[in-house]
């Protein structure tokens, strides 16, 4: 399945593992368990790059913090 993100909305994932697609700046992932109180990543996500999340707890809420690209895909 995909999904598709803009800019810096949140979303969650129901899988246990997920890829977002490369940006045109780069991100850094931010996630959280109640979909309020967000912790990111401890390494930005740089350009270009696709990024596989493996290890996630299903059902985790993630936003893309400074991603300014519109329909990221993210697969799961």
């Amino acid at each position: 399945m995909q999904i598709k993100v803009n800019g810096e909305t949140p979303f969650q994932i129901l899988a246990p593992a997920f890829c977002i697609a490369a940006t045109s700046a780069g991100y850094t992932l931010n996630y959280s368990a109640d979909g309020v109180t967000y912790t990111p990543w401890a390494e930005a996500t740089s350009q270009d790059v696709n990024q596989p999340v493996i290890n996630s707890v299903p059902g985790m809420y993630y936003f893309l913090e400074n991603n300014a690209d519109d329909n990221v895909v993210i697969i799961y």
